[in-house]
């Protein structure tokens, strides 16, 4: 990572001081890598409203009811923050041309600028 001259603010957005098409790769890693973690917590908020909780599906009496429903909605919270994120993720990475949702002019043999 030596080799890439960029500034990262809070979103991962690179503010580029050199044009190297390294910073490009770092910059689409980093928003993955970021995005990955936040599709765990989606992932986690599925299986938990597809398939509950054990103790509550079986309808038992539980003193720490409570407790649970605490854990479900720091769940359901982080899933949200995450899909949120991953679409400012999305939007900045397609805001500065990183992302492109056709494919077409890279086909056709036109260059890619990073300025």
């Amino acid at each position: 990572m030596g080799l890439c001259f960029c500034e990262f603010n809070l979103i991962y957005r690179p503010t580029l001081r050199l044009k190297i098409f390294f910073c490009h790769l770092q910059a689409v890693s980093s928003c993955a890598s970021d995005a990955t973690y936040h599709v765990m917590w989606i992932i986690l908020f599925n299986a938990l409203d597809d398939f509950g909780i054990k103790e509550l599906n079986a309808a038992i009496n539980l003193p720490n009811h409570a407790d649970i429903e605490v854990v479900k909605r720091k769940v359901a919270d982080e899933a949200l923050h995450g899909a949120l994120r991953i679409a400012g993720l999305a939007g900045v990475l397609t805001s500065n041309g990183y992302l492109v949702s056709d494919a077409q002019p890279f086909i056709s043999g036109s260059t890619f600028s990073l300025t």
